[in-house]
């Protein structure tokens, strides 16, 4: 019933301050005196406060990325949009969040970010933005033996069929 009752109190000023998880009080606090009687009335309203994450995939590849959120209970899996675009909502205060990107051939700056909501701080992360970028490779080698005044080498990738030719002089 939200009722609470603090005992054996000397007297003395004192300042009532309440605070729980994802919730907001109004009023924050409140200073009361007790002088030889019990006081009562010192009441708070509660709120409660969610919290939210959300961003932006830019650069190489931005639709379709897997942008993981670790919690101390586990994960959530969010995938951006056609815009990039990827949120998380309903999040508790008090907690850790780290967001992280994945998807296979990209590199993500910064590689994840990390969040901590507190009761009375910003409620909502609308810039945990990240960059992909391809990743790519080299291929080198060497001709030995008699070497013609141009060869070419070409490449060939079977899990698409893409080829490449590559003429060296």
């Amino acid at each position: 019933n939200g009722a609470y009752t603090i005992p054996a109190l000397p007297n003395g000023t004192y300042t009532v301050t309440p605070s729980s998880r994802n919730c907001a009080h109004s009023p924050s606090s409140q200073q009361v005196t007790i002088n030889d009687e019990d006081v009562d009335g010192v009441d708070f309203t509660n709120e409660l406060v969610l919290y939210s994450i959300s961003g932006k995939i830019s650069g190489d590849i931005t639709s379709g990325v897997d942008v993981y959120l670790h919690k101390t209970t586990g994960f959530s899996v969010d995938t951006s949009d056609s815009n990039g675009k990827y949120s998380f909502s309903r999040l508790g205060a008090n907690r850790t969040y780290k967001i992280a990107p994945k998807k296979p051939g990209y590199a993500f700056t910064p590689e994840s970010r990390t969040y901590n909501f507190s009761p009375g701080e910003l409620t909502s992360i609308t810039d945990a933005n990240f960059t992909a970028t391809k990743v790519t490779y080299t291929l080198s080698g060497k001709f030995t033996g008699i070497l013609p005044q141009v060869l070419t080498v070409t490449i060939y990738r079977i899990s698409d069929g893409q080829e490449t030719e590559l003429t060296v002089t």
